[in-house]
């Protein structure tokens, strides 16, 4: 009786010992305790029945560096242990699990082969080299940018929408099986090539900063976002991509760029290129344009009426025409480092000369410049003297119908009309203040501007 009695003394204690899960760093039980899934004082131990019918835990922020005891959530689903201070993670007993962030860890590895169920796995900003995802086919979204990797195999997850790669160390990168693809960000890696042409679910592209000297979008045309900035390509064509809203193509050697299929382009950022031309003419929902440091001459941005946002400062540009009849909604904008442009098409002068004050002090806002692609030989030969000069200016050698004064603050100071066609007009500027002024001296629908001094 009493071997019976010590016997079922014993079994009782091992029931007792099997029903705690050992939990060794203090920093995970204090939180377990915060959340109200352990009481007391830490002891390290949890009962056992109080995690293992848990499907979610947040223990992210907690300072963990040691999650032994995580097998025991048996049936956890989702798990987010991001921003610790974990250096191994074994998940080898939580099959169930579908959602993964352990994102800002110090994790050297990453064993996920019994995770079979798993969707969704964010575990960027660790110190990984590899990972191994062939039995995670139910992966759906993949971020593990800001590791150490080299390759990435995802041929067998046909069900990916979603990947981040970025900031990893990649030459090649294999999306052609993942056909699902939807969102694909992987930039600042080493790639001299990209083949998304069985991504035509594709919406988002990110590459950025790596060596892609060619891009081969035709069977995107779902393609609603690009960002392929700091590229060496030399050509880019987007005639598929009708669906195109954003576009970065900037810092690259880019000299031209054909948009007129992109209708729907709402930002479109091309600085710091080698444009010549941009025709924008087709873009009328543009808000947002940035395409400062290139060698524009011409920028006729008449028909964009929805833009709220323009740089273009740092080009060549002789003519800017601004005049889209919204110009109120236009607040962000600079015009500087364009030494030959003397006059900015508006609608209202006054209005811009209030808002608009980053542009060079030569430039003058006018109702009316020299109208955009037109070629101004029938006033080249125009002479004014004397310049300086202390009254009456002399406007010879070409036909005039009209010409006008503007201060350099863009004031309307004076209009002169010519009725009589003669090829030898005067305007009579006494009592003007001295200082510089511009005239603008128009016929024929032609505009030309030139500066006059008043002493």
């Amino acid at each position: 009786m009493k071997i019976k009695l010590l016997s079922l003394f014993f079994l009782t204690s091992l029931s007792c010992l099997a029903q705690y899960t050992s939990i060794p760093d203090i920093n995970f039980e204090n939180k377990l305790i915060a959340l109200g899934i352990d009481s007391g004082t830490p002891d390290s131990q949890v009962l056992t029945s109080n995690i293992d019918k848990l499907t979610s835990l947040d223990i992210s922020n907690s300072s963990i560096s040691d999650l032994t005891g995580i097998q025991g959530f048996v049936s956890l689903t989702n798990l987010i242990c991001n921003n610790n201070q974990l250096t191994t993670l074994d998940l080898s007993q939580n099959t169930a699990l579908k959602y993964l962030y352990c994102h800002y860890n110090s994790l050297t590895a990453l064993n996920l082969s019994n995770n079979t169920a798993l969707k969704y796995l964010y575990c960027r900003s660790n110190q990984l080299t590899s990972l191994n995802l062939s039995n995670n086919t139910a992966l759906e979204n993949l971020d593990c940018q800001s590791n150490s990797f080299t390759a990435l195999n995802l041929s067998e997850n046909i069900a990916l929408t979603d990947l981040n790669c970025s900031l990893n160390l990649l030459t090649t990168l294999n999306v052609t099986k993942n056909i699902a693809l939807k969102n694909l960000t992987c930039d600042n890696n080493q790639l001299a090539t990209l083949d998304v042409s069985e991504n035509t679910a594709l919406e988002v592209l990110i590459c950025l900063n790596n060596q892609l000297a060619t891009l081969d979008l035709a069977k995107n045309i779902a393609l609603i976002q690009l960002t392929c900035y700091s590229n060496p390509l030399a050509s880019l064509n987007l005639s598929k991509n009708t669906a195109l809203v954003y576009l970065q193509c900037h810092s690259s050697p880019l000299t031209t760029l054909d948009l007129s299929m992109n209708t729907a382009l709402q930002l479109l950022y091309c600085h710091s290129s080698s444009f010549t031309t941009l025709d924008l003419s087709k873009n009328i929902a543009l808000k947002s344009l940035d395409c400062h440091s290139n060698s524009l001459t011409t920028l006729d941005l008449s028909k964009n009426t929805a833009l709220t946002y323009l740089h273009c400062y740092s080009n060549q540009l002789t003519n800017l025409n601004l005049k889209n009849g919204n110009n109120a909604i236009l607040t962000n904008i600079n015009f500087t480092s364009n030494a030959n442009l003397s006059c900015i098409q508006v609608d209202d002068v006054s209005y811009s000369n209030t808002n608009w004050t980053n542009k060079d002090a030569a430039s003058t806002y006018s109702l009316s410049c020299a109208a955009l692609g037109v070629t101004e030989t029938a006033l080249n030969k125009i002479a004014l003297y004397p310049n300086p000069t202390k009254g009456e200016l002399h406007i010879d050698n070409s036909s005039l119908e009209k010409a006008t004064v503007y201060d350099t603050l863009g004031k309307l100071i004076k209009t002169t009309k010519f009725a009589n066609g003669s090829n030898n007009n005067t305007i009579n500027l006494t009592g003007f203040r001295s200082g510089t002024y511009y005239i603008y001296l128009e016929n024929e629908g032609t505009t030309i501007v030139k500066k006059i001094i008043v002493e």
